[in-house]
């Protein structure tokens, strides 16, 4: 990153700190009184820690740092979870030509630039073995069209051959939902973008009445106009967003009649 380029930080647009003269990671300027830097377990340990006298040769820890969100799999005994990247870009405003150019060729080579959406990672519980399968970004990023289409099918079969249509109508209409409201947030760019898609593995379970969600995550790349003034504004929503979840929503239908034919 170029010094004085600005970055995206939870909605803020930072810049870099002209004052730094050594360490490995960037530090960006919060307000006039606070600059942020990455934020490692340990360093967080001891900022909390460490009291008394030394606290007059330490900077001041204003525990802006961090990020709480809820914990969606909580609500599930045996959670299937699936990590859809969407959209048709996946850099970010602030990424570098060198970043920017890895993510386009990405995109072309994965699923991303023709669906819209890319696998992430995967986890499906097996009832019959009690245990979970597993493959993460590396194995997903390998799937071509068909190959998205026959694991987005395991997924919502839960290792067996039957379909969860159940879960798949909670998607369907999570998915139309949200689809309306992508449709409304004029000037956002939802880049690198997350969805995530949740539903009970055990077909059985009684620890909650909800069988399925879908929740947006990952939002250190997303933008909208009122980050930079200084840019020309972009006009209506994010296409190519938009595209992912129409090809995600249109398997599932797709899905649901195949089911209904046999």
């Amino acid at each position: 990153m170029d010094k004085g380029e600005v970055k995206q930080s939870h909605g803020i647009a930072l810049k870099e700190f002209s004052h730094a003269v050594g360490g490995h990671s960037t530090i960006f300027v919060f307000d006039e009184t606070t600059i942020c830097k990455a934020l490692t377990p340990r360093e967080f340990y001891f900022y909390r820690k460490l009291d008394g006298p030394i606290r007059t040769y330490i900077p001041k820890f204003k525990d802006l740092a961090y990020l709480l969100l809820e914990n969606i799999s909580s609500k599930y005994a045996f959670p299937c979870i699936l990590d859809l990247k969407m959209g048709t870009r996946l850099h970010g405003d602030t990424a570098s030509n060198l970043k920017a150019k890895k993510q386009i060729e990405k995109c072309a080579s994965t699923t991303s630039k023709q669906l819209g959406v890319r696998m992430c990672g995967i986890q499906i519980y097996n009832e019959a073995s009690s245990s979970f399968y597993r493959q993460d970004k590396y194995y997903c990023r390998k799937l071509n069209a068909e190959g998205f289409k026959d694991h987005l099918y395991q997924f919502l079969c839960g290792c067996t051959n039957k379909l969860r249509v159940d879960a798949c109508i909670t998607f369907l209409e999570r998915l139309k939902g949200l689809k309306a409201v992508i449709e409304n947030q004029h000037g956002y760019r939802f880049f690198s973008c997350s969805l995530l898609l949740v539903y009970e593995g055990q077909s059985h379970s009684s620890t909650n009445s909800s069988t399925a969600d879908i929740r947006l995550i990952d939002f250190a790349h997303t933008s909208c106009n009122e980050m930079f003034h200084d840019q020309c504004p972009r006009e209506g929503p994010d296409d190519g967003f938009l595209k992912g979840l129409q090809t995600v929503y249109d398997l599932l239908v797709g899905f649901i009649k195949s089911q209904q034919k046999d």
